[in-house]
């Protein structure tokens, strides 16, 4: 299992992040997204992990 955290500026680039990791990738797992006051947070724990160069991708959103 795998835990990861992203946050982003508005929530149409988390749904777009949440869409491409779920939808593209295959992931399976819990999501979970909450507001932060002017920013939006999306926590992942995952089955199966996410490759490296996968996580690299989303590097500059991620927090945890």
């Amino acid at each position: 299992m795998q835990f990861v955290a992203f946050e982003f500026e508005n929530e149409n680039e988390l749904e777009e992040a949440a869409d491409h990791i779920w939808k593209k990738l295959g992931a399976t797992g819990e999501m979970t997204i909450r507001p932060l006051g002017g920013m939006w947070r999306l926590e992942l724990i995952l089955e199966k992990p996410l490759r490296p160069n996968t996580l690299e991708k989303f590097q500059a959103r991620r927090v945890e």
